[in-house]
C-alpha cells in the first residue's frame, strides 16, 4: 500500500502535469531515501530505529512468526518464498495485462493516448492506475527482501536497484514474462561480476561494459527506425503500459 501511494504521486504529477514520470520518480526516491533514513537514525525520541543497537542504523527485528520461510536448496537455504511469490506475480499480471478489461485499457493509454481518449477511455486515470499497481509491485518485493533476507529495515537499505529494474525493462520489451529472463541475465551479470574481479583478476568495469552495450543493442532498433525515417510499428504488434524515457 505504501509503494501503490508514493508511486501514485509520480502518476498524478504525470497525469496533470505532464511531469516526466522518471524524473519524478528518481526525485521521489531521494526524498524517501532521506525520509526513511532520518526515521530510523532518529534518537530523540526513537521514532523507526532500534534502541538495542548502538548505531541505529535498522529498525527492530521483525518477529519470527512473520518472517518468510526459506527453501531448501540441498545444503543452501537462501531461497525463500519471496521468489516463489514473484514468479506468481509475473504470471499474473501477464494474465492481468492481456485478459482482463483494465489491462487492455492500461495497454492501449500506452500505446496511443489518442486512440484511448477516442475510445472513451480516462487516459489520467490509467496512468496514475499503472504507476500505482507499479509501487504496489515494488513494495511487494522490497517486503519480501525485509521479510525473507534482513529481517529489518536498515538505512543503508537502498543500492539503486531502481536504474537496474528501467534496464530489465527495457531488455524485456516490457513484457511480464520476459522480466524473467532479462532479470536472471542481468542479475547474473551483477554477481558474476564481483567473482570475475576476486577469481580472474578482471576490472567489475567490464561486467559495466558488457551491461551499456546489451542496452545500446536493445535500443537500436529505435535508433535506426529514427535515422532511416522507417516507419513505427503498428500499435497492437507491441504494447507498453505507459510512455517511457520518450513519452509524451
Amino acid at each position: 500500500m505504501g509503494g501503490a501511494a508514493w508511486a501514485g504521486i509520480a502518476g498524478i504529477l504525470k497525469a496533470r502535469m505532464g511531469a516526466h514520470e522518471v524524473i519524478n520518480t528518481i526525485m521521489l526516491n531521494y526524498i524517501a531515501i532521506r525520509l526513511t533514513d532520518w526515521l530510523i537514525k532518529s534518537k530523540t525520541p526513537y521514532i523507526l530505529g532500534d534502541p538495542a543497537d548502538t548505531s541505529s542504523s535498522r529498525t527492530q527485528f521483525i518477529a519470527e512468526t512473520m518472517r518468510l520461510p526459506h527453501i531448501p536448496v540441498g545444503s543452501v537455504t537462501v531461497l525463500h518464498l519471496g521468489i516463489i511469490i514473484a514468479l506468481l506475480l509475473v504470471f499474473l499480471v501477464d494474465w492481468f495485462l492481456k485478459r482482463t478489461t483494465l489491462g487492455f485499457e492500461l495497454r492501449t493509454a500506452g500505446v496511443n493516448p489518442n486512440a484511448a481518449r477516442y475510445a472513451g477511455i480516462s487516459v489520467p486515470r490509467t496512468i496514475v492506475l499503472a504507476m500505482a499497481l507499479s509501487g504496489a509491485l515494488v513494495g511487494v518485493a522490497a517486503a519480501g527482501e525485509v521479510m525473507g533476507v534482513r529481517y529489518a529495515l536498515s538505512a543503508d537499505y537502498y543500492a539503486g536497484l531502481g536504474f537496474d529494474a528501467i534496464a530489465v525493462a527495457l531488455l524485456a520489451r516490457n513484457n511480464p514474462i520476459g522480466i524473467l529472463f532479462s532479470g536472471l541475465l542481468w542479475g547474473g551479470l551483477l554477481t558474476g561480476a564481483r567473482l570475475m574481479q576476486v577469481r580472474a583478476g578482471l576490472s567489475i568495469d567490464v561486467i559495466k561494459i558488457v551491461q551499456a552495450l546489451i542496452i545500446m543493442f536493445v535500443a537500436a532498433d529505435q535508433i535506426v527506425r529514427f535515422i532511416y525515417r522507417i516507419p513505427q510499428r503498428r500499435a497492437g504488434e507491441e504494447a507498453m503500459i505507459s510512455k517511457g524515457w520518450g513519452g509524451g
